[in-house]
């Protein structure tokens, strides 16, 4: 009888630090790679792209940054002829399509886990890089006013490249295919920046669902001629959102 209540006083006093044992949290499995992709808006218009990254130490990442993003001048804007009902819209004064490709490396650093705000994993990360440039020329539906004209009363159209001093507005018709003057593209080289803060709320840590907001800046060497008759940046800066989907393993 003294022997069983020796042995269940020692089991009463090891239960608390067994119970303390087991109640710890479990420490987080090691993820090493991550991999994502992304859409979202800027403040000059829209981009895509990816990531890929490898962990350094736990909740750190350095990625390689790969991106598409189209850049539009400030003085833009588009219209139709509403003499015609099914012409494409234009935008009058525009040389060049413009946008970037933008490669570079970056960081990505764990601020808050899910248990510290509800369930919402805070990052902040930063990148930059090369940011090349890609000009396209504007091809236009100009009117032939001097042609004889259809049957309908409609004047013949041409496809020719935008030219200011050639084409006035009561010229156009309408925008071409988007696909003429693909095999006119030209480099114009510049360099960016982005910094963010990424809000990510997926079930599980394997999987990657996020938000992103943040400012992101492109400097090209010299002004890439998008607009006729006004000056042309070579600084596009603004905020950004994008928003994620991906993997960790």
């Amino acid at each position: 009888m003294r022997a069983l209540l020796l042995f269940a006083s020692f089991a009463l006093w090891g239960l608390p630090a067994l119970a303390q044992e087991t109640m710890l949290p479990q420490p987080k499995l090691q993820l090493n790679h991550e991999i994502s992709g992304h859409i979202g808006v800027h403040a000059n218009g829209w981009q895509v792209g990816g990531r890929i990254g490898l962990a350094q130490t736990f909740g750190h990442y350095t990625f390689l940054d790969l991106e598409f993003a189209k850049l539009k001048h400030p003085k833009e804007y588009r219209q139709v002829n509403p003499s015609f009902s099914n012409a494409h819209s234009f935008i009058f004064g525009k040389l060049n399509q413009f946008g970037t490709l933008r490669m570079g490396l970056g960081c990505h650093t764990l601020l808050t886990d899910k248990e510290g705000l509800l369930g919402v994993e805070v990052s902040y990360l930063y990148s930059a890089g090369l940011s090349l440039g890609l000009i396209k020329p504007v091809y236009l539906e100009i009117i032939q006013e001097n042609a004889i004209p259809t049957i309908e009363g409609e004047y013949p159209v041409t496809i020719e490249r935008y030219e200011p001093g050639k084409h006035q507005l009561y010229d156009i018709r309408g925008g071409a295919e988007f696909s003429q003057g693909f095999n006119q593209l030209r480099i114009h080289p510049g360099i960016y920046a982005k910094g963010g803060l990424q809000f990510e709320f997926s079930e599980y840590d394997e999987d990657i669902k996020a938000i992103e907001v943040g400012a992101i800046a492109d400097y090209f060497f010299s002004p890439p001629p998008i607009m006729a008759f006004t000056k042309n940046p070579s600084l596009f800066a603004g905020f950004y959102l994008n928003v994620s989907l991906g993997k960790r393993w």
